[in-house]
């Protein structure tokens, strides 16, 4: 029986549960702050620091490159502004990181957790093309395109795209497109606005009210256009909605794991488990072990179908070695439906209950 999922556990405890074993935290310190200081502190390391791991690189550089990507379209808006001629001009490149990088508590935790899973998607789908690492041969496309409307093809190479824009390697500073849910991006506008307004109010190169008046209206109108449905996780649940029934093919989950397509498995998981998306893939890229295996156990995995998920994560998971994937199949033979099913029930509530119960139960332990 796998430690901590006993039958005996509470229906509580199970889906509360944040790692094979839990972690204690410190009586009185809140989980998220806690969570969000740690990334920070990864990602803008005071002391430099030793950039070896592939996830936070790959933060790092998402953030830095859709950031680029809000500012460039701001100095464009801006640029039109009668008000502001020639106050752009002083202003330096990259205004907006080089701010950041000296104030990241700037960014909210969510702001970061979704920057990590983007970057954490992005790695996976780089796997694409290649066979698993348990396949006997991959088997058709896990695609549901073929023969099927113009709308659904349309929809599916859509996907196709935005999942290459996710996984293509590049430059740090290198501009990348944002498209992410809306709330992520307008929490980059406002970064990017505050950032070029307080360096043009510094550069006294115009009137403060003008650059004020200026700047909110530009931050508005990026907001006001922005489309979060043409970013990939919209893409992938639109295309699963699509596709109704054929979404539910049994063997479609194992193909799109076979071949990583990752948002399109993620997609059809969120599907058949009544879960958003975007906290399925989080799961996957960066949830405790647990909710690994209870989701897999929920979608109808057996633990040979578990020991394949595992090897597929290894990019985001470097502690998944052979010897650790082995002893975790194995613990996952011993999950029982109810408590696979305890911990994908909090998945479907609302994230800061789910926290604030988190952090209640371990308050209460001894």
């Amino acid at each position: 029986m796998v430690p901590g999922m006993s039958a005996a556990s509470s229906p509580l405890s199970m889906m509360l549960a944040d790692d094979w074993p839990t972690t204690s935290i410190a009586a009185g310190v809140s989980a998220a702050p806690v969570r969000h200081a740690v990334d920070l502190a990864r990602l803008f390391p005071v002391e430099g620091g030793d950039w070896s791991d592939r996830l936070v690189v790959e933060t790092r550089r998402q953030l830095a490159g859709c950031l680029a990507w809000v500012e460039m379209d701001l100095r464009r808006i801006l640029a039109q502004a009668p008000a502001l001629a020639g106050a752009l001009g002083p202003m330096p490149d990259a205004v907006g990181w080089t701010t950041l990088s000296a104030h990241p508590a700037l960014m909210g935790p969510e702001l970061v957790a979704h920057m990590r899973l983007r970057a954490g998607l992005g790695l996976l789908l780089r796997q694409q093309g290649a066979p698993g690492d348990m396949d006997a041969g991959v088997s058709e496309p896990a695609d549901f395109s073929a023969g099927g409307e113009p709308d659904l093809a349309d929809c599916a190479a859509a996907l196709a795209m935005a999942e290459g824009r996710w996984a293509a390697p590049g430059l740090q500073d290198g501009p990348i497109k944002p498209d992410m849910p809306a709330e992520y991006f307008a929490e980059l506008v406002w970064i990017a606005a505050a950032s070029l307004c307080a360096a043009m109010i510094r550069a006294g190169t115009a009137a403060v009210d003008n650059i004020l008046e200026a700047v909110d209206a530009a931050g508005a109108a990026m907001l006001a256009r922005h489309d979060e449905g043409a970013g990939a996780l919209g893409l992938a649940d639109r295309l699963v909605r699509m596709a109704g029934a054929q979404a539910d093919e049994p063997t479609l989950l194992g193909r799109a794991l076979e071949q990583r397509r990752f948002l399109l498995f993620g997609a059809l998981a969120a599907r058949r488990l009544r879960l958003p998306t975007p906290v399925v893939m989080a799961a996957l890229v960066d949830g405790p072990l647990l909710q690994v295996a209870a989701l897999c156990h929920a979608i109808g995995g057996g633990p040979a179908d578990y020991g394949l998920m595992l090897m597929a994560l290894r990019p985001v998971r470097p502690a998944l070695g052979d010897a650790m994937i082995l002893s975790e199949t194995e613990r996952y033979a011993a999950l029982t439906a109810a408590e696979a099913d305890a911990v994908v029930a909090m998945l479907r509530v609302a994230a800061p209950l789910r926290e604030g119960l988190a952090q209640i139960a371990r308050l209460a332990r001894p």
